[in-house]
């Protein structure tokens, strides 16, 4: 053997030697702590509370809440440990609250809030395939926030983040059967605007339609003649259902609605009204009409059932 092939014998002895000490590193790893998801209902818990949640979770597919404590325990450190929802935190910031306060629901309000939001709710979002149902939802009433970091808190419909979507169902404790019919549309309509905004990309084809009144928003530049007449017909043949007139009543500086409230009119209709009624109202106008079924087509694509509860 020459002096070469030594070398090389002698690196192979070496590095095989090396490796087969070392092993792949995992002999001396010691197993973590099983995952444990803090939004299902412990086993052990026999409440009225538990036995709500995990019937909820069961017919619906939904963990419900009814605090922001999910849970309190001591870890395998001796180190006590309280898990919350975090509402502070959110992938968009635009979304973040900075504080929450609210008051949790007597037994009997849990009962019949429960009942009624699987009723007049949850049929809206329970769509075969649809990705608007939250991971989570928490009930519970006089909710309070804060998004601007200010000294005071102002009353709230709903706060959300990435796992929890909470609800503020004080006016479902008492409602009778035709208002709550009422608190769900508005329910769904809180979970909707989440997903749906003017700056949602799937909503271009409807804003592309009324693109350059948008952009050049006074009317009397799209349409000259709204100076000497200013029939509201020309307003709704351009595809808009209201306009704001100036303050000092000068038609020529007469403007479009803006795009975050041209989609809250048509939002609007298409929570307030059925279909029927909108035809009846706006059938004459080819353009509103189609920017009402392209929303409305959206809005089912998210996952939703307008028509779930009659």
């Amino acid at each position: 053997m020459n002096y070469i092939n030594k070398i090389f014998l002698g690196l192979s002895v070496v590095a095989t030697a090396f490796v087969c000490s070392c092993g792949d590193g995992t002999e001396n790893l010691i197993p973590g702590e099983p995952f444990v998801n803090y939004y299902d209902v412990d086993p052990s818990d026999k409440s009225l509370s538990g036995n709500l949640r995990r019937n909820f979770y069961e017919s619906t597919g939904v963990y419900l809440l009814y605090t922001d404590i999910l849970a309190s325990y001591t870890d395998s450190y001796g180190i006590d440990r309280v898990e919350i929802v975090d509402f502070g935190w959110s992938l968009d910031d635009a979304n973040t609250t900075l504080r929450w306060e609210f008051d949790e629901l007597a037994d009997d309000e849990k009962e019949r809030v429960t009942d009624l939001v699987i009723k007049y709710f949850i049929p809206y979002i329970n769509v075969e395939g649809g990705g608007l149902k939250p991971y989570s939802i928490m009930l519970v009433k006089n909710l309070l926030t804060n998004k601007e970091d200010a000294d005071y808190m102002e009353e709230s419909d709903f706060i959300s983040c990435q796992r929890c979507f909470a609800a503020n169902v004080y006016d479902w404790i008492d409602a009778d059967s035709e208002d709550v019919k009422v608190l769900g549309k508005l329910l769904l309509r809180s979970l909707v605007d989440e997903k749906l905004n003017y700056n949602s990309p799937g909503l271009e084809p409807f804003f592309d339609i009324c693109a350059d009144c948008y952009e050049d928003y006074y009317i009397s530049r799209q349409i000259p003649e709204w100076i000497d007449n200013q029939d509201i017909e020309l307003i709704y043949e351009k595809g808009f259902m209201f306009y704001y007139p100036d303050l000092w009543d000068e038609p020529e500086y007469d403007s479009f609605p803006n795009k975050k409230n041209d989609l809250k009119s048509f939002m609007d209709v298409i929570f307030n009204q059925s279909k029927d009624e909108f035809m009846e109202e706006w059938s004459e106008y080819p353009v509103i009409v189609q920017k009402y079924e392209i929303l409305k087509e959206c809005i089912e694509n998210l996952g939703v059932d307008l028509n779930a509860v009659e």
